[in-house]
């Protein structure tokens, strides 16, 4: 059985298309840029594990402080801060 031969098609859109396309995305990119603004980030990462046993929150019916680290597991907090404009 023979396989029937597949015809390659041009693309759907054409220059026209690419060029609309180019003109889309350069307007986008005159509008993103006309209302800038400053814009600032922060990050901060703080090693929160506690030194020594602590009452653990959430086990009402433990009634001794935890017995320490699991392994080398640290406890982290992090944050991430974003200022547009003041």
């Amino acid at each position: 059985m023979r396989r029937p031969m597949m015809k390659h098609r041009k693309h759907a859109y054409g220059i026209a298309g690419k060029r609309l396309l180019i003109m889309v995305a350069l307007l986008l990119s005159a509008a993103v840029a006309g209302r800038a603004q400053d814009l600032r980030a922060g990050y901060a990462k703080v090693d929160v594990t506690p030194t020594g046993p602590v009452m653990m929150g959430g086990y009402d019916l433990r009634g001794a402080p935890s017995d320490g680290i699991h392994g080398h597991d640290r406890l982290y907090a992090r944050a991430l801060v974003f200022e547009a404009s003041g």
